[in-house]
């Protein structure tokens, strides 16, 4: 196995926490730093693709500065889902929502959407906090993401709720956004993907 597979698997088993005040794994983050990607130097438009991988990795790492240094300089929509990500966990909300605008329709959504509404789906009644209900029928009702709303569930749990049913839950649809972006980027730059079974 490769540095960046041992990686990515020690992070896969990890759910990131919705409003990080520390680094997971400060190792880990130093390893990232020296991570070589398969194929780099990458030509072209796979680039921007290699850096969105590192500055996932860290922001699944919890290391927010370390990752928003890459994500602000990847200047395409995968870019911007990554810094959008990142300002999301720093709780700055409306950064987040402005990166997200500039992030545009990502070709994650459909999948990702379907994999978020099949993990609801399974919840036991009861199971969902009052408050985020009507709000996670709504993040996955048209079948596709909505990264507004998602960042709306967040901020009420991280600012109001502090409920420990619903940061499991919120956490775990973070998880199943992660591998899912994760796996995109990945295959930006390298091709193929880096987890078989997300969600």
């Amino acid at each position: 196995m490769n540095e960046l597979n041992a990686v990515a698997n020690k992070l896969y088993g990890y759910e990131p926490q919705l409003y990080p005040e520390d680094v997971w794994d400060e190792n880990l983050q130093i390893r990232i730093g020296r991570l070589k990607v398969p194929g780099e130097p990458f030509p072209g438009d796979k680039q921007p693709y290699a850096l969105a991988l590192k500055a996932g990795l860290l922001l699944w790492d919890e290391a927010l500065d370390a990752s928003h240094t890459i994500s602000q300089n990847v200047h395409n929509r995968t870019g911007s889902y990554w810094h959008g990500l990142m300002h999301r966990m720093e709780g700055d909300y409306s950064n987040a929502k402005y990166w997200f605008r500039e992030t545009g329709s990502h070709p994650i959504f459909a999948d990702l959407g379907a994999k978020a509404a099949e993990y609801l789906k399974r919840m036991e009644p009861g199971q969902i906090p009052a408050p985020l209900a009507s709000a996670l029928r709504a993040l996955t009702g048209s079948g596709a993401w909505k990264p507004d709303t998602m960042i709306d569930c967040v901020e009420l749990q991280v600012t109001r709720l502090h409920d420990d049913a619903a940061e499991a839950l919120l956490r775990k649809l973070q998880w199943i956004e992660f591998s899912a972006l994760m796996n995109y980027t990945y295959d930006g730059c390298c091709g193929g993907r880096l987890f078989d079974d997300v969600g």
